[in-house]
């Protein structure tokens, strides 16, 4: 069969026949060359996640060597205790009843955006409508100046950038990231001064009462600004990617905008916007006949396992009435996405927004993903727009 390779972005251009064979056929896939053993069955990439004891995210969660430019202290890359202690310093910024609040600022950032959109009849849907909701609300919560927000995203799209087959961070990433680190040490330095109630202050008073260092707040700067606006970046340009090309689920859902929660779910499961992620093993482990030995490399295949047969009917189908599940859109376990409150309201208002006020639209050039295997989203995504 076809060698499965996540570095690989022409196999990533449309996975999914080739996830399909590696569940039935090869649901424990060991790739030689570059050392790994995929799981890509619901069941099994699910327990893998909750048993972080087995299945460590130490010492990195990523394919390639990010965890160079990241630096030490991003808890994604730790397990218990120092994750629960350093996810704790932010967890209340993100929790359900914050978010909430945040709401109607969402919908007015949304707004704004498509009164920008209708000055033209072309516009791209993907860097100028999914990538500035979540980089003006993240700005907003983590406290960078909203008038940094067009440097912000030069360097996230920057950051972001792999080649296809390298497990090296290229140098256009690494710069970014460097010139990121110098950014948020000087929030952080001024945040010491003059504190506010964004999590800039609130990591700034962790690092001053000693529940983390300098290099741990620059770390997870470093995560929130990332996960904080890729993945729902991705989210909102996957839906509206296919929104683009199933006018008769632009109609359902403007019919019954009640159910975009919903169809908010299928998004997320049909086209995961975290595709994998690694683990390391710590003991041997033998499933399906297959041994993974202590030490070896796990990928978590979220993006197989979101259509995996074997837990949703007719998977590679997006249906609005499906039976609604738990996927593993956003993780599972201790690891679970600590933005997955914030997406979620996201992408229902930007989306529900869009599809209010938009009249028509159409795609009126080639999209184009994402040049990274780390997230699955668009990078370009050209239409004609007409406004109500």
């Amino acid at each position: 069969m076809r060698v499965y390779d996540p570095l690989d972005f022409e196999a990533l251009s449309d996975p999914y026949p080739l996830y399909r064979r590696l569940r039935d056929e090869h649901p424990v896939y060991h790739n030689p060359e570059r050392g790994f053993w995929a799981l890509t069955r619901f069941e099994d990439v699910q327990e893998a996640s909750r048993d972080w004891r087995t299945f460590s995210n130490a010492p990195s969660g990523d394919l390639d060597d990010f965890l160079e430019v990241l630096g030490p202290g991003n808890f994604i890359d730790l397990d218990p205790p120092r994750h629960d202690a350093l996810r704790d310093v932010v967890r209340r910024h993100f929790a359900p009843s914050a978010i909430v609040k945040l709401e109607p600022e969402i919908a007015a950032l949304v707004d704004a955006l498509l009164d920008e959109l209708a000055q033209r009849e072309v516009v791209d849907l993907a860097s100028e409508f999914a990538s500035q909701l979540p980089l003006a609300v993240t700005a907003k919560l983590v406290g960078f100046p909203s008038a940094d927000r067009p440097r912000l995203f030069g360097l996230v799209k920057q950051l972001a950038v792999r080649e296809s087959g390298q497990a090296r961070v290229p140098a256009q990433a690494r710069a970014a990231a460097h010139e990121l680190r110098a950014y948020f040490g000087d929030l952080l330095s001024a945040r010491r001064a003059a504190p506010s109630e964004d999590v800039l202050s609130r990591l700034a008073a962790a690092e001053r009462d000693g529940a983390v260092s300098f290099e741990e707040a620059l770390s997870i700067c470093y995560l929130l600004f990332l996960a904080g606006i890729e993945t729902t970046a991705c989210l909102i340009s996957n839906a509206l990617h296919l929104l683009a090309e199933r006018p008769e689920l632009v109609a359902l859902l403007r019919a019954r905008p009640q159910a975009m929660p919903r169809a908010v779910e299928e998004f997320l499961r049909l086209e995961s916007p975290v595709p994998q992620l690694a683990r390391t093993a710590t003991r041997s482990v033998t499933l399906h006949g297959v041994e993974i030995p202590a030490g070896g490399r796990v990928v978590l295949v979220h993006g197989a396992a979101n259509r995996d047969e074997r837990r949703f009917p007719d998977p590679d189908v997006f249906d609005v009435e499906r039976e609604v599940k738990r996927t593993l859109a956003f993780g599972e376990g201790i690891h679970f996405c600590l933005g997955a409150p914030l997406a979620r309201p996201e992408a229902r208002i930007a989306l529900a927004r869009f599809l209010e006020r938009v009249e028509r639209f159409a795609l009126c050039g080639v999209p184009q993903r994402m040049p990274t295997h780390a997230v699955r989203g668009f990078a370009q995504l050209p239409v004609e727009l007409r406004m109500r």
